[in-house]
């Protein structure tokens, strides 16, 4: 009797150590501490505290304070506003969940694994909706109000090295959940930076720029760049004569037209009165992006060359 009862709990003890084996948590104290550092790794690498995943981290990443994964994670100064405008939009929206069921270590073996879900907006769906060269402040207006997120399973694995829990593959979990900072984005270019002159339409001379007999004048800006797009949406130009402002465009103009449309005064022929015309350019801050002026000449014009019906 008293042997079955040893063999009776021999094999209640198997049963025991292979249902844990097949759990894989077989060392729950160990597995209770990897999930406790994915979930501080989880939150560091979030906020980009270097020090915090640093300290998490194996000796081997504890010498890589000149490593690559250093380098991108600090990368405020190595993008330009757009894009950095996108990753910080992107960043802000991850959240994250540790699979406590993931786990599994063994001090024993010194090594483990759990896995951990980040969740973020689904920026690639946003971008592959959105229109060629979308403009940033649009993209982001759309990043921010997207429902449609899109989540990733990243494995952090451990090794046990000087009594704790050291991360040991902290480059391939951040490139993972940092890979939006491979995303091209069209960066929206100053038109200050993208103006390289500006020339007079249909003008009847150009050194220098001179109307004769014209009920139109029209200075368009040249505009180059071999980056991006060039937001011109509040760009707007005066127009003077002979000193004194006449006409103010609304913005989105790059084309500085001056004519009857505009309010131009004309002689009983249709033709623009002589004088001095400048046109002069503004940007948003009402800073000058480029500036010209033209002669209208007003020549006299025989009657019977004009028909006045």
């Amino acid at each position: 009797m008293k042997s079955l009862s040893i063999r009776g709990i021999s094999i209640a003890l198997l049963l025991i150590v292979m249902i844990t084996s097949l759990c894989g948590c077989y060392d729950k104290a160990a597995c209770d501490c990897i999930i406790d550092n994915a979930d501080l790794i989880s939150r560091a690498l979030i906020e980009r505290d270097v020090d915090s995943l640093i300290g998490f981290s194996d000796s081997k990443h504890n010498k890589m304070s000149t490593s690559p994964f250093l380098s991108r994670l600090h990368y405020d100064n190595s993008l330009d506003a757009d894009k950095l405008s996108f990753v910080e939009t992107v960043r802000e929206s991850i959240s994250y969940r540790v699979d406590p069921g993931s786990a599994d270590a063994a001090t024993r073996d010194g090594t483990g694994v759990v896995d951990v879900y980040f969740s973020m907006v689904d920026y690639e769906s946003v971008l592959e909706s959105a229109e060629e060269n979308i403009d940033n402040s649009i993209l982001l207006r759309t990043l921010n109000v997207e429902d449609k997120r899109s989540e990733m399973r990243v494995s952090l694995s451990f090794v046990y090295e000087d009594g704790e829990w050291k991360l040991s593959n902290l480059n391939d979990v951040f490139n993972s959940v940092y890979s939006f900072l491979d995303v091209d984005i069209a960066s929206s270019v100053n038109i200050l930076d993208a103006v390289s002159g500006g020339y007079w339409c249909f003008c009847d001379s150009d050194v220098p720029p001179q109307y004769v007999n014209t009920s139109e004048i029209d200075l368009d800006l040249q505009l180059e760049t071999t980056r991006g797009k060039i937001d011109t949406s509040e760009v707007y130009y005066v127009v003077s004569l002979n000193g004194e402002n006449i006409y103010v465009s609304p913005p989105g103009y790059t084309e500085g037209i001056y004519g009857i449309e505009q309010g131009a005064q004309v002689n009983r022929f249709g033709y623009m009165y002589s004088g001095e015309y400048l046109i002069a350019f503004f940007d948003g801050n009402d800073e000058l992006i480029y500036f010209d002026t033209a002669v209208v000449d007003e020549l006299k014009v025989r009657e019977d060359q004009v028909d006045l019906d």
